[in-house]
């Protein structure tokens, strides 16, 4: 998956979090399983959630998320070059979010912050999550 057409934001983003939760019944047992719980089964619906703190800013993230706008999200995060050309990376692809709480935080003459909370869908392209490792590390099976 790749993203096209985006651009850089302008807006220093301070932290990210990214979390996904996959809800199984994992209390399955029965009268005469002999205390042996049965497989665990999707009960809801999988989500891919995060959040960015980020100082405030209206156009970037406050507009997209007033006007519900999806947006794709792309974290990367780049070290040395480790041969071959390929640098250390650490990638996650978003093609799809919606922001879903944009509030700025006044606290006082400070710079004002924000915290952008986002849930990631489907664009029915792509998967909703890529996550990327590029490394040294090699395991032999």
């Amino acid at each position: 998956t790749t993203i096209t057409g985006g651009t850089a934001p302008t807006t220093i983003i301070k932290d990210i979090s990214i979390a996904g939760s996959n809800p199984m019944a994992d209390d399955r047992y029965g009268i005469g399983n002999a205390g042996l719980k049965a497989e665990q089964l999707q009960n809801a619906t999988p989500t891919i959630t995060g959040k960015l703190g980020a100082e405030f800013n209206k156009t970037e993230f406050y507009d997209v998320y007033s006007a519900a706008t999806p947006t794709c999200l792309q974290f990367d995060l780049t070290g040395a070059v480790i041969g071959g050309g390929n640098s250390y990376l650490f990638s996650v692809i978003l093609p799809m979010v919606k922001f879903k709480k944009a509030q700025p935080q006044v606290t006082g003459p400070d710079i004002v912050q924000m915290s952008t909370d986002f849930e990631a869908y489907s664009n029915e392209t792509d998967p909703v999550i890529q996550v990327k490792i590029v490394s040294t590390e090699s395991s032999a099976v």
